[in-house]
């Protein structure tokens, strides 16, 4: 009597197994490739009956994990590229970076929230690293050649200081960070991006989606949000800068943003409220451009002459802003280089009112071009093409938070813009706004598999 083992366990059809061969498996002995067969099925088997999941912090493998007392610098020098150190909670002390070159980049990031701490410091050409989901108590970085560094959804307790000097296309991001009732360090932001002497190409950084705030009673945080003396600052989108007061134990004067030598810069798509100065550029520039931008006196900001100061010199580009119940002034002081050439175009204002600020007759803003911009009827309108009446927020006349500043469809002045044609006047930049579609993810190369009880 004959029986037939299928396909399944791995036989090839139409072989068969004889009685003695069924004798010496029920006897134990078993025959090396029906050992193998029966070895598959069982781990078959345990695949199915099992849970498996991939060992994961906050959606990204950890390929090692290291605890305070680890020397993290040296952790970082030694990995190999494109890995991710996860650290547990606690101080990692001082981590300076000089030299580090990793590509594919390395991640460091927190096991637990922002749970691990320490002071960075990145230079002589360190590149290729990102920090995600830490505590920085203060980041210094210099060198023309350090680059393709990337700081993310961090929690900064003390100033960042970028010197930028001979850097061109640096690839630095900063991205949905807070930086919250922080002193100046060196400088005087919480964030000091500079060159000396300042370059003529961009120097590639970037600061986005983050909060730069003062709480109440605004008598601590002395230092600006921003301070920037470089070339080719990108500042947004995304960035809400709050608070920013000159309270009287203040020695520093306090901006939101602060321009100090710098020229080529860009502020976009930034949400301004509850400040004095928000904008302050008292030391001319070049080549400017301010757009997006919703600035606004807020229920705490204090009003005064300069609320937003734009002395930056020729070829500025103040395009599509909302000014709510500020002013904004616009020249030179003594001795700068006056204001020329400027477009204001599509902007907004409610009771704001755009001037001309001269000191030793440097007032003037010739060539400049003032064209499609609305004004309600407490701004003193000038230019032309004006739209003159108020416009209609679908957050109502003040409107409590940022996305509130859109135009109903109702409005004096939406899709009434000059450039895009169709686009509304006043800022078209919000968060919340549906981003680029990504590129599809390729499959990841790093994973491990655990088992977990049932």
């Amino acid at each position: 009597m004959r029986y037939r083992l299928l396909a399944l366990l791995g036989l090839r059809p139409g072989r068969t197994r004889t009685w003695t061969e069924r004798e010496d498996l029920e006897a134990g002995v078993v025959k090396p490739h029906v050992l193998v067969v029966l070895l598959a099925g069982v781990l078959v088997g345990l695949i199915l009956a099992v849970p498996w999941v991939v060992t994961r912090v906050a959606g990204q493998t950890c390929d090692q994990t290291i605890s305070p007392g680890t020397n993290l610098a040296t952790t970082i020098q030694d990995a190999a590229t494109g890995v991710t150190i996860c650290l547990n909670s606690g101080s990692y002390g001082s981590v300076s970076m000089s030299g580090v070159s990793k590509s594919p980049r390395v991640t460091v990031r927190s096991a637990t929230g922002q749970g691990a701490s320490f002071s960075l410091t990145t230079s002589n050409g360190t590149n290729g690293l990102t920090f995600d989901s830490v505590t920085l108590t203060s980041w210094g970085s210099s060198g023309a050649t350090t680059r393709d560094l990337t700081v993310k959804n961090t929690r900064f307790t003390g100033a960042t200081d970028l010197g930028m000097t001979g850097a061109v296309n640096a690839n630095i991001l900063i991205d949905n960070c807070t930086f919250i009732n922080l002193n100046q360090g060196s400088r005087e932001g919480r964030v000091s991006v500079w060159q000396v002497p300042q370059g003529t190409q961009s120097i590639g950084v970037t600061i986005s989606n983050s909060l730069f705030e003062n709480l109440p009673p605004y008598n601590v945080g002395e230092s600006d949000g921003i301070q920037v003396g470089a070339y080719g600052l990108v500042i947004g989108p995304g960035n809400t800068f709050r608070g920013f007061q000159q309270a009287s134990n203040f020695v520093a004067h306090v901006d939101a943003i602060q321009g100090y030598g710098q020229r080529n810069t860009t502020i976009t798509g930034n949400l301004f409220i509850d400040n004095a100065v928000n904008i302050g550029i008292f030391d001319s520039g070049n080549t400017e451009t301010i757009t997006h931008n919703v600035i606004v006196l807020g229920p705490n900001g204090i009003r005064f002459s300069n609320n937003v100061f734009l002395s930056i010199g020729p070829n500025g580009t103040i395009t599509h802003n909302t000014f709510k119940d500020v002013n904004v002034g616009h020249g030179a002081k003594a001795g700068h280089t006056p204001n020329s050439n400027h477009l204001w175009q599509d902007n907004i204002f409610v009771n704001a009112n755009l001037y001309n600020y001269g000191s030793g007759g440097n007032g003037s803003c010739a060539g400049c071009n003032y064209n499609n911009n609305l004004f309600d009827a407490t701004s003193p309108p000038r230019g032309t093409n004006q739209l003159l009446g108020s416009p209609t927020f679908i957050g109502g006349s003040n409107p409590p938070t940022w996305p509130g500043y859109k135009l109903t469809s109702a409005s004096l002045g939406y899709q009434a813009a000059v450039s895009p044609a169709s686009a509304d006047v006043g800022t078209n930049v919000f968060p919340g706004d549906p981003p680029p579609a990504a590129p599809t993810p390729a499959a990841p190369t790093n994973l491990r598999i655990s088992k977990m009880g049932r």
